[in-house]
């Protein structure tokens, strides 16, 4: 069961911040909060296709640059709560496998077992 509420401001940040890095060149395939139930935390799980290529560090390098620059302050997501994958990743890939969410549009999951993988919380902005 989720302790830790995701907020409005949380829902709202992961908005603006999807919204930022789909001007950049890096291509964000899937984007979603996703509960970790055993370590009781939120992150805002971002699956990028030049991952593999450009390796972890410049890809993080990139989203810190996004998140500097931003007009409107982002509060609620720091590079500690995101977690950066490639799209063959099973986090970047075992909900577009399931679920269809095109553009940034916003769907809740919760309590649901999607190809295997019990997902406590999620909410999803794209898969």
């Amino acid at each position: 069961m989720v302790t830790e509420l995701l907020s409005e401001q949380m829902q709202e940040d992961g908005q603006i911040l999807l919204a930022a890095l789909d001007k950049t060149d890096l291509s964000v395939k899937c984007c979603y909060w996703l509960f970790f139930p055993d370590i009781q935390q939120w992150r805002f799980v971002l699956s990028i296709s030049q991952l593999d290529v450009m390796g972890p560090l410049k890809v993080y390098k990139k989203i810190q640059n996004v998140l500097r620059k931003q007009t409107i302050k982002i509060e609620s997501i720091s590079l500690e709560n995101i977690a950066a994958v490639g799209t063959k990743h099973p986090l970047g890939s075992f909900l577009s496998s399931a679920i269809k969410v095109v553009g940034i549009n916003r769907m809740r999951l919760s309590r649901s077992n999607i190809n295997g993988v019990y997902v406590e919380d999620a909410y999803i902005y794209r898969t």
